[in-house]
């Protein structure tokens, strides 16, 4: 078995005002390790365990199923302990901090609801676990604006990457390649320049006025 994390969600808290209302407010999640007991520590709660037995097995056969977790939080370290046998439901024993022991808090079926149990028994008796850093407010992703194009015939001075050009006035008309680039031709506005083909829109530059 393998060291394993278990996310209690929506915690709560209760309280009653001097009326005797009941006011439950959720606190959050909290986030514990579950780790499995070596067999020498199964072995110091053997009578614990041997309780577990269900009838018809031998109690020697019976005990080479146990199993057991120990429940941990880092601000709190180990807070609870779990035992299992083939076909037994899951024993908890919560850590009472003023007590300096272990509590019994009953069985559940299914090992999260143990691990959920330790972790409100704990709540109950006032001893709340931190709960999980609340994750980032992600807003909404901003909205792409499109790009308009220059209008055919606008009059633009050249930025891009052919150097011998650059600075130079062209008169921007929508690129009639094949591959329908979305680029731009540039055609000279002064005598002896060159056409470029396929111009992206971050290469020109509108001339105002």
């Amino acid at each position: 078995m393998k060291t394993s994390t278990v996310t209690i969600r929506n915690v709560c808290a209760s309280k009653r005002d001097r009326a005797g209302n009941l006011a439950i407010t959720s606190r959050g999640d909290v986030t514990v390790t579950l780790d499995p007991m070596a067999e020498a520590e199964l072995t110091d709660w053997q009578w614990l365990t041997d309780t577990l037995s269900t009838e018809g097995v031998d109690q020697e056969t019976h005990r080479l199923t146990a199993r057991g977790w120990k429940v941990s939080h880092p601000a709190a370290g180990t807070i609870g302990l779990l035992f299992q046998r083939h076909g037994t439901r899951v024993h908890i024993e919560w850590y009472d901090p003023r007590a300096g022991d272990f509590m019994a808090s009953g069985q559940q079926a299914r090992l999260r609801h143990a691990v959920a149990q330790v972790v409100n028994a704990r709540q109950q008796h006032g001893f709340p676990l931190p709960v999980d850093p609340a994750p980032p407010v992600v807003g909404p992703a901003p909205e792409v604006t499109r790009r308009l194009r220059h209008p055919d015939g606008t009059l633009v001075r050249y930025n891009g990457s052919v150097e011998r050009l650059r600075g130079g006035v062209f008169r921007a008309e929508e690129c009639g390649c094949l591959d329908s680039c979305g680029g731009y031709e540039l055609h000279p506005d002064f005598p002896g320049s060159e056409m470029l083909l396929h111009v992206r829109h971050e290469s020109v530059m509108p001339l105002s006025g």
